[in-house]
Parts: C-alpha cells; structure tokens; sequence
C-alpha cells in the first residue's frame, strides 16, 4: 500500500486484462484507492482486524474470479469465490469513480448472497481476468 498526498491509501490498480476483458477504455489513473475517512471508518468498526480485511480486499482485486463493469453507476465488481466449512462462498469488493478529477476508489466489501449474484448477473455481463 502505498499512500498518496491526499490521505489516500492506494490499494490495486485494475490491469490491462480486466480492462480488455470489459471492453473499457480507461484514460487516466487505473489505480484503486481507499480514502482516509473509509480507512479510518473501518479501523473504528472493526479495530481487532481492519488490517486482514483490508490485504483481503487488495487479494480479491489482484486475483479476482470474476469482474463487471455497471455503467450506470461507473462502478466495478471483483468477486472472488471461496471454500468454507464444506460450502462455497463469494466475497465481493466494489470500486466507484468518485472525485474530481475521477479517481476509482473502494466502496464496499461484502459476502455475496445467491440472490445478489443473480441479480448482478442479470444487470452486467461478468468477465473471468486472465492469470
């Protein structure tokens, strides 16, 4: 990680194949940040472990099973699938353009229900980036 003058932790970048995968055409800045105040928001919330949430969110941009691009609200979806306890289980991290100028920044990480990937699936198309 690597913070930025702004107070901004840079947590990924999106890579050429997710880019090519989505047909994107990004200008600019391909890094993901994580603002201060969404750092800071999650160390209070979740003090004992903020830490190994945030390298999970970082693993689930590097290596992600699947991405999509939601035009209507400029923000992308990793999912990342999992083995737990005998089931399978998705954990999603979502980044939004935000700012001006437009800087893609993290939103939200979250376990993903089997009506929520229905409905993404119905909304975008999801693409699995080359290793």
């Amino acid at each position: 990680m690597i913070e930025d003058k702004n107070g901004r932790l840079r947590i990924g970048r999106v890579t050429k194949d997710v880019e090519r995968g989505l047909n994107l055409s990004l200008t600019g800045d391909t890094k993901i940040y994580i603002e201060e105040k969404t750092l800071n928001d999650m160390a209070i919330s979740f003090p004992a472990k903020y830490l190994r949430i945030l390298e999970e969110i970082e693993a689930i941009i590097k290596e992600a099973d699947w991405v999509s691009f939601f035009d209507d609200n400029e923000t992308l979806l990793y999912i990342k699938e999992y083995i737990h306890n005998k089931r399978f289980e998705k954990f999603a991290v979502s980044i939004r353009y935000k700012g001006t100028p437009k800087l893609l920044c993290f939103e939200r990480f979250w376990k993903v229900e089997e009506e929520e990937l229905l409905f993404f699936l119905e909304r975008s198309s999801f693409v699995h980036p080359k290793k």
